[in-house]
């Protein structure tokens, strides 16, 4: 191991660092240091018995360790502390990089920190025009009856939901409770007697099987349309199985629903629907009411008894007037 310097030689040489000299030059050359009062520093040469003034920077260089320096000289010091500013370090690319990760953590810790706050907040489910069985009547309250009671296999039942119902479903559907019921008169023996015979009491059957087993209007009252449009030949196999597979119904679970119990479950919900309307005084096919009260009327081909009007926009206009209040 190499020889250690004690504490003493380690001062000497710091006060070395700190002095101020001038430049040692080679022995052929000696220099000449003045001071003027604007702090410049002109250097006398003189080389070969010439001599030439030019006026260079202080050159600063530290004296060898071996030289003796006197420890405390405070002049010295001052005066090179005074004249040599600190030396400026280059940035290394390890603090670059801490300095410009800074911004970007705070900003990531602002972000999680925002987002956790949304988290926290309550959120409301979004209203729809689908009730599920059971909701509370609060939910049901805040949307507005919309009620349409028809024959499958009436014409005036096509026109009223090709160029009311289906168009301003499409509007307000998330504003409203719609229920599609059917026109019949019900029987001493628990069944229905429907205008059109049995073929339109099986049609009224397959379209309220469509509502039970997909509660959505924009599928079960799709498929009704689908059916209506063609309503004289319902219920044809192949009309049914087309308008199924436009809006995605599954007709298997269509058939087991329709045939459910010898046809006693699908009986028993035209039985029902059959009931609510005559309870509700109806009669025509198609019927409109709104918010549980007379609308509009389409029979033999024609709107009557519309007082607020027989377009969509009159329709949707009251639908928003009931909502709102």
């Amino acid at each position: 191991m190499g020889a250690h310097r004690g504490c003493s030689e380690h001062r000497t040489v710091h006060r070395q660092q700190r002095q101020f000299t001038t430049s040692v030059l080679p022995p052929s050359t000696t220099s000449v240091a003045s001071s003027r009062p604007d702090d410049t520093t002109t250097t006398t040469t003189r080389v070969a018995g010439l001599s030439k003034a030019s006026p260079t920077p202080p050159r600063y260089r530290y004296p060898e360790p071996d030289t003796p320096v006197v420890m405390d000289e405070k002049h010295g010091y001052l005066e090179y502390r005074l004249a040599t500013p600190p030396p400026s370090y280059p940035m290394t690319s390890r603090v670059a990089r801490r300095k410009g990760l800074l911004p970007v953590l705070a900003m990531a810790a602002l972000f999680a920190w925002s987002c956790w706050g949304y988290l926290r907040l309550p959120t409301a489910p979004a209203r729809t025009g689908v009730i599920p069985d059971g909701a509370p009547a609060a939910a049901v309250k805040d949307l507005v009856p919309l009620e349409a009671h028809i024959m499958s296999k009436c014409p005036d039942a096509r026109d009223c939901l090709r160029d009311l119902v289906l168009p301003t479903m499409m509007k307000v559907q998330d504003k409203v409770n719609f229920t599609l019921s059917y026109i019949g008169t019900p029987t001493e023996n628990d069944g229905v007697d429907c205008k059109h015979g049995p073929s339109e009491c099986m049609g009224n059957i397959i379209e309220l099987c469509a509502a039970h087993l997909y509660p959505d209007p924009k599928i079960n009252l799709g498929f009704t349309m689908c059916l209506t449009r063609e309503y004289s030949a319902i219920p044809d196999r192949t009309l049914v199985e087309d308008c199924a597979l436009e809006h995605a119904i599954d007709i298997q679970a269509l058939n087991d629903c329709a045939t459910e119990d010898d046809g006693g479950f699908g009986v028993g919900m035209l039985r029902d629907s059959v009931r609510r309307s005559k309870s509700a005084g109806v009669t025509k096919s198609c019927t409109v009411r709104l918010n549980e009260e007379f609308y509009c009327v389409r029979d033999d081909g024609q709107w009557k008894d519309c007082p607020h009007g027989a377009g969509v926009n009159d329709l949707v206009i009251a639908i928003e007037k009931l909502y709102r209040s």
